[in-house]
């Protein structure tokens, strides 16, 4: 491809971008402020930076779970947010417990929207439609700034129901808050809103973290015989008709219910309060997916919040939780090979082995008449089967013994000495435990004595036999033997020491350390290069009247070296025999001559 195409096809890249950037920031204009919508799902635009190419960059959102942390997602039923300062209440208390996400039911706003506090903190909401007479029900979900970057779409389904998927570290996370109908409420209004909160659950992505919250108007209870994969044995009181309906709806969609899941004590356990203060319930909860059952780590009310409701702020911890993927090793057998050194055990060896094979053919052939298919494979199954069923049977598996070199005799004066302990934590008197620890003494001094002998007669005898080995020129056994006596070498790391003699902690300073002392390695060398290319040219000089080759060919007569000393900037005190030397190392070979 020549210049000229190139820039050409640069050129047409960059128009292509400008256009799609000017579209982009049209459409961007004709839509509402929630971002764009699709099919009534409203779409958070990402940045849209573009490469050279006109291709959209990928965006750095942050996650909003994660393995490494812990993120703190609540639920709340504020009674109204139609009120001054009840949004700012809520944005404070989330601060202040530092939580992500606020799932908020009954917020009486009408219409559906994304609006962002002066704190920082946004808010999708849905609700009845705008000329709606009355401000009643609604929901929404309030985040900090770090979760409204991780958003990724959101939609208001219904005054009851609002759905935001985010993303997190392993797979994003689709977060659900309703508001259910109270259990006094009609039979079609409770089907209404859980067709709806259905079909809610078909439109998420099945492989998402899902989390259903908010004020289900439910009751669960503690029996959960029968219902043991989607509840706990932890909640409070006994479970009602709503109750029922939630139950039904998570174990079709395989959920657990977090509240029932963490034993609490009841005030930490209900969520709602009647305003004399006699009753007390369990009826907002959080939900999540059965397959991410232990990224939910806790879930409990929090008292301390405050912002004027009957309802208490439930929380929950998560932390994404992966199960640890272990490679199999496949550890090698090793058989006692040191025996076909028997000449009886050899002969036994290849008997067995040759009988081995002739049955192991003898069944392949009448199992498998098709010839040239998978000979080699084949051919490998019976080698393999043939040899490793044989070493079993006669040579064994390697028996691997720590310490072999202590006798039995030693290890039972080692047990001695245990029962001479126990006598010691027995004895009541100081008599009794001073004569106790006198035999314990002797009993030690015994044991010590027979390990060092134990240890001497056990090189001896390697010795002897390494010896015989090499007599034999059996050098696998010598360097055997010799690996065993030598022991593992250790890597010793001496301290670095900076220019002062102090002691450098960390691996930085080390390195540091280390590249300074190179740098200046390299730097010597390179004057000590220059020095030898000067005295070269000074050497040149000396005997001007002769070609260049025959300069070096003349040798140097001792009366010249004062001569020669004062040429090179030596003192005449270093004498003749370092001046000789210098000349010596310079010969014409090494000055490239030769």
């Amino acid at each position: 491809m020549d210049h000229g195409e190139t820039l050409g096809s640069i050129t047409h890249r960059w128009i292509a971008a400008k256009l799609h950037a000017i579209t982009k920031t049209s459409v961007r204009k004709s839509q509402p402020a929630g971002g764009s919508t699709q099919g009534g799902k409203r779409r958070v635009d990402s940045f849209d930076n573009t490469s050279g190419g006109g291709q959209p960059m990928t965006s750095n959102r942050p996650k909003l779970l994660s393995p490494k942390y812990r993120t703190n997602i609540a639920t709340w039923n504020v009674r109204t947010l139609y009120q001054a300062g009840r949004i700012h209440q809520v944005a404070a208390e989330m601060k202040r417990l530092k939580i992500e996400i606020v799932g908020l039911s009954e917020t009486r706003w009408l219409g559906s929207g994304k609006s962002t506090l002066q704190s920082g903190e946004t808010i999708i909401y849905s609700g009845l439609p705008e000329d709606h007479p009355t401000h009643v029900r609604g929901v929404g979900i309030i985040m900090s700034k770090s979760s409204a970057r991780s958003l990724k779409e959101w939609e208001p389904i219904s005054e009851r129901i609002i759905m935001a998927r985010f993303t997190s570290r392993c797979q994003d996370t689709t977060i659900i808050q309703a508001y259910a109908p109270t259990n006094d409420a009609s039979e079609a209004d409770k089907e209404m809103f859980y067709e709806q909160l259905q079909a809610t659950m078909a439109k998420r992505k099945k492989r998402d973290i899902t989390i259903l919250m908010g004020d289900m108007n439910a009751k669960v209870g503690s029996a959960n015989s029968g219902n043991e994969g989607v509840m706990g044995k932890h909640g409070v009181g006994t479970m009602n008709h709503n109750g029922e309906l939630f139950v039904d709806f998570c174990s079709v969609n395989d959920m657990v219910i977090g509240g029932t899941l963490f034993p609490h004590k009841e005030s930490h356990k209900v969520t709602w309060r009647s305003p004399d203060g006699s009753w007390e319930n369990q009826i907002d909860h959080i939900a999540i997916s059965r397959r991410w059952r232990g990224t939910l780590q806790d879930c409990r009310i929090k008292r301390s919040a405050d912002v004027g409701s009957d309802h208490h702020l439930l929380l929950a911890t998560c932390r994404i939780r992966l199960a640890a993927c272990r490679k199999k090793i496949q550890k090698s057998t090793k058989y006692n090979v040191e025996r076909l050194k028997n000449p009886e055990t050899k002969q036994e060896f290849i008997l067995t082995l040759a009988n081995r094979f002739d049955a192991l053919r003898y069944n392949s052939d009448e199992e498998d008449d098709n010839e040239g298919e998978d000979e080699i494979e084949t051919e490998w199954s019976i080698i393999k089967e043939a040899y490793t069923s044989t070493c079993e049977e006669v040579l064994g598996k390697v028996k691997r013994e720590r310490k072999e070199w202590m006798s039995d005799d030693t290890w039972e004066k080692v047990e001695e000495r245990r029962k001479l302990k126990a006598n010691i934590d027995n004895c009541r008197t100081r008599n009794q435990k001073a004569n106790a620890m006198k035999q314990y003494n002797s009993a030690d001094r015994k044991v010590k004595k027979s390990c060092r002998r134990d240890k001497r007669k056990w090189f001896s005898d390697k010795a002897a036999e390494a010896e015989e080995a090499a007599s034999k020129q059996d050098m696998r056994t010598l360097y055997k033997i010799t690996k065993t006596l030598s022991g593992k070498r250790r890597q010793i790391n001496k301290p670095v020491q900076d220019k002062d003699g102090q002691l450098l902690a960390t691996k930085e300073q080390q390195m540091d350390r280390w590249r300074e002392h190179f740098k200046k390695f390299s730097t010597a060398h390179f004057h000590l290069t220059h020095q030898k290319w000067i005295l070269q040219q000074k050497c040149y000089a000396f005997i001007p009247d002769l070609p260049l080759r025959q300069r070096f060919a003349q040798p140097f007569h001792l009366s010249r070296m004062g001569k020669l000393q004062e040429l090179m900037g030596y003192p005449q005190r270093l004498g003749k025999k370092l001046a000789t030397s210098l000349l010596k190392s310079y010969t014409p070979s090494f000055l490239g001559f030769g």
